[in-house]
């Protein structure tokens, strides 16, 4: 079941990264509230406090249930950005989130692009 969020994020569509892509947009999703202060590193550990709320931003851009969407790759794309690509638990919807740390606010989902197949499993 897809989530509804409580606002509503205006989202349109851009170009596709690559032919692996069916539909790419960007949106005016906010940031989820971080629990971190302070100058940020990120950290790419399993378990970590970016992981959990890169995860819960990641959820929130896809309208996957964070509980039930898998993980296959976290990654960095440059300063105080990453790109995750996530599944539901069939499989059958595949997406590769980019984000941005903003300072003192936490991660923020720019650009969700929906894939043909997984491409990270």
């Amino acid at each position: 079941a897809e989530s509804e969020s409580s606002e509503s994020v205006e989202t349109k569509e851009t170009e596709p990264t690559d032919e692996n892509v069916t539909e790419a947009y960007t949106g005016d999703w906010k940031p989820v509230e971080t629990q971190q202060e302070g100058e940020h590193t990120t950290n790419f550990n399993d378990g970590s406090q970016d992981r959990i709320e890169i995860k819960k931003a990641t959820a929130n851009a896809t309208g996957l249930d964070e509980s039930a969407m898998i993980e296959w790759w976290v990654e960095n794309s440059g300063e105080g950005q990453v790109v995750a690509t996530v599944s539901d638990t069939g499989q059958t919807k595949n997406y590769r989130v980019y984000l941005k740390w903003v300072d003192n606010q936490g991660w923020q989902p720019i650009k969700v692009e929906q894939l043909k197949e997984n491409d990270k499993n």
